[in-house]
């Protein structure tokens, strides 16, 4: 055949399939129920998949927040979390000794103190940090993005010498007990919260500050520090540390915030990936054997009209269209699925455990999370139309 013959035929069999597309969609709309059961299937998939991954990338979402390149921690060498590290005044001045070729003014930072509290949220007890902060922590900037180490946005910063404390944004927003007016209870007394902070989207968002000095004494605490933060070039941690060596024979060491907070509910990150894709395989079988029954008895109900379009030269077309049409429907329920999401789910907050402490974080309905649920739904839609292929093939050598 020549390449002009076979332009006419792709073209005569693309208009064939069309045909049959508009032919079986009109089937398919004088059966309401049937059509609104395929759709809603897909629906029901497109949702329960997109709540999954959204979860999955609200978390790394917020764990990449707290990795940003040029924040770096200095932290007790000997200590696996915050909450185990001390570092002493004398120890905190070695920051003097770290120079940046590329940074002529005096270094930044914020010497912080952690602490694990329980307070009450939702009726139930819950494990938080909080913080003790001075100045540092609200002038601090990163060198390569110019993000601040934090900012208020609501209400205003704690003041010295008093019970109040700031409340991180991702926090406030989970819990309605922790808005701006209420308090919370440290050694038995109220600490008002005055205000809301950001701090980059990262962890710290769920965690509570206050003056660090006026809590270290309300606590009775020794004058030290659990963790210095600062900001730096990239790719400094190692030279950073190689000078604290010479200075503190192995009791310090500097993390860049990657390293610092690895491991904060990455197995968490992991499981849901691996739960995800099971679940999303389990009720993907589920809605396409329903699909798939509720195609064959449409075929059923139909097959008079498929057995004169097979006679008015309708062959391979039939089957062609028979999946469009039913990846098309996948598409339909799954951008109705994705409309759901939006308007019901968008913004809405979880909580996990990381490190002995609670951690929240918005879902994330991400272009990635769209563009592959969406694509699972029409592979899903092909996959049923598929599986009735047998039984349409076997009725046309019997025709």
């Amino acid at each position: 055949m020549t390449r002009a013959g076979q332009t006419a035929a792709a073209t005569s069999t693309l208009s064939k399939t069309w045909v049959l597309v508009v032919i079986y969609l009109r089937q398919l709309l004088r059966k309401p129920v049937y059509l609104a059961a395929i759709v809603l299937s897909f629906t029901v998939v497109m949702a329960a998949v997109v709540m999954t991954f959204a979860v999955r990338e609200g978390l790394r979402a917020t764990l990449d927040a707290s990795s940003q390149p040029g924040w770096y921690f200095m932290i007790n060498a000997h200590a696996n979390t915050e909450l185990m590290s001390q570092v002493t005044r004398a120890q905190a001045l070695n920051l003097e000794q770290l120079h940046d070729a590329d940074v002529a003014h005096v270094r930044g930072y914020s010497a912080e103190l952690a602490m694990l509290t329980r307070q009450k949220a939702d009726g139930r007890d819950k494990e938080l940090i909080v913080r003790g902060v001075t100045d540092g922590a609200f002038s601090l900037v990163n060198p390569l993005s110019g993000a601040n180490y934090a900012r208020i946005i609501e209400g205003r910063r704690f003041q010295p010498d008093k019970n109040e404390v700031i409340v991180g944004a991702s926090l406030r927003n989970h819990y309605p007990d922790f808005a701006v007016g209420h308090s919370i209870l440290l050694k038995g007394q109220p600490w008002k919260i005055v205000g809301v902070f950001t701090s980059g989207g990262s962890v710290r968002e769920s965690e509570f500050w206050s003056d660090l000095v006026h809590l270290r004494t309300d606590y009775g605490l020794a004058p030290v520090y659990s963790v210095i933060a600062f900001g730096g070039p990239p790719a400094s941690a190692a030279r950073y540390n190689a000078t604290l060596a010479d200075l503190e024979k192995d009791t310090l060491t500097i993390r860049d915030s990657r390293e610092h907070y690895a491991g904060q509910a990455q197995d968490l990150i992991d499981l849901v990936m691996y739960f995800g894709l099971a679940f999303a395989v389990l009720v993907g079988i589920v809605a396409a054997t329903g699909v798939a029954a509720l195609i064959e008895s449409l075929l059923m109900d139909n097959a008079d009209d498929l057995r004169v379009l097979a006679l008015i030269g309708f062959g391979r077309e039939r089957l062609i269209a028979h999946l469009a049409l039913i990846g098309l429907l996948g598409f339909a329920g799954g951008v109705l699925g994705l409309f759901i999401c939006l308007l019901l789910f968008s913004g809405m907050t979880f909580t996990t455990y990381s490190q002995s402490r609670e951690l929240a974080f918005s879902i994330s309905i991400n272009r990635e999370v769209i563009s592959a649920s969406l694509a699972y739904c029409v592979l899903l839609g092909m996959a049923a139309a598929a599986l009735v292929i047998p039984r349409l093939q076997r009725r046309a050598r019997h025709e």
